[in-house]
């Protein structure tokens, strides 16, 4: 049985969770807008040279910068939003969905996106997309249900 003050834990691990992953996005979002400023900058100080090809071939690979920076701000975006969403989800249906932390025999996952590894409130959570092959096995799963994921089965012990 799952305790009062054990649940307590979980919520504090999650609400941090969710503060950790909203920080490194908006990090990774400024780093990313201040990538983009720099290379269109680059783009429109590019001089022409008499080697025509030459000035060519450097605005087409500073475009293609500007244009691959512009889809990961993109990615950063969408990714701040799915998290302020998951924030706002109902938590405690008892069943793994998106948003829940989940702890198993071999450790703690958080169905949100795919993030790797986080270390919060000394525990190591693997942040997961839940339509990752792990977070589609952990899919419905509830506290007492086991997994088997890549020959390995692990057994439910809290899902919040």
């Amino acid at each position: 049985m799952v305790s009062y003050f054990s649940k307590m834990a979980d919520s504090s691990i999650k609400k941090k969770l969710l503060s950790t992953l909203q920080a490194i996005l908006e990090n990774n979002s400024k780093e990313t807008r201040l990538a983009l400023e720099f290379a269109k900058e680059s783009r429109d100080n590019e001089t022409k040279s008499t080697a025509g090809d030459k000035y060519e071939t450097g605005r087409a690979m500073a475009d293609i910068e500007v244009q691959k920076l512009d889809m990961q701000l993109a990615k950063h975006k969408q990714m701040l939003s799915d998290i302020q969403r998951i924030a706002s989800l109902p938590s405690g249906s008892g069943k793994a969905v998106q948003g829940s932390l989940i702890r198993t025999d071999s450790g703690w996952y958080f169905l949100a996106l795919a993030m790797g590894r986080l270390q919060v409130e000394g525990k190591e959570v693997a942040v997961i997309s839940p339509f990752s092959p792990l977070g589609q096995a952990f899919g419905g799963v509830k506290p007492g249900d086991e997994v088997v994921f890549q020959g390995r089965t692990m057994r439910i012990l809290e899902v919040e």
